[in-house]
């Protein structure tokens, strides 16, 4: 069951939206979701996980609350140079979660690992380890039309920052 962000610090909230907004997002934009209803929300639980876990730190300003659940809403947010009201949830935001949703319903598994070298070694005594040849293996999903869409609250390194618009 989706819990929606409204910007006002919804307890237990995992969505930026409904499903059926989603949906509607989604349709607009020619991504797919999943049809069956209970898969989709939990693709979307997903995404609202990925969005804060991967681009929190690159975001404008601070969580209003230590109760919240999510990067939004957020005081002291810039989008595109503009103050973001502290209560409110940027469309841009509902859009890349729509698109990291639909990501997990191509099959990626958000919490991947993404290798630019093989494995040359692991170790199991008592403690697991991996050793990779150069170029090495992080857990991460790159998915560029999400960053694209979210950029406009990045500084223009794509870290914290206020100090670009004072």
């Amino acid at each position: 069951m989706l819990i929606v962000e409204d910007g006002t610090v919804v307890a237990g909230a995992n969505s930026y939206q409904t499903l059926a907004e989603a949906r509607t997002e989604a349709a607009l934009s020619g991504i797919l979701l999943s049809t069956d209803d209970t898969v989709a929300e939990t693709q979307l639980v997903q995404a609202f996980r990925y969005l804060t876990d991967n681009y929190e730190s690159k975001v404008s300003g601070q969580r209003v609350s230590a109760a919240q659940t999510s990067m939004l809403p957020r005081a002291f947010m810039y989008g595109n140079g503009f103050l973001i009201s502290d209560d409110v949830i940027p469309d841009e935001f509902k859009r890349a979660q729509v698109m990291a949703a639909a990501v997990v319903n191509e099959g990626v598994d958000l919490n991947g690992y993404e290798s630019g070298g093989d494995l040359s070694g692991f170790s199991v005594d008592g403690v697991y380890s991996e050793t990779y040849q150069p170029g090495g293996s992080s857990p991460s999903v790159k998915m560029p039309a999400v960053e694209k869409t979210l950029s406009g609250f990045f500084d223009n390194v794509g870290t914290l920052s206020r100090g670009n618009y004072w």
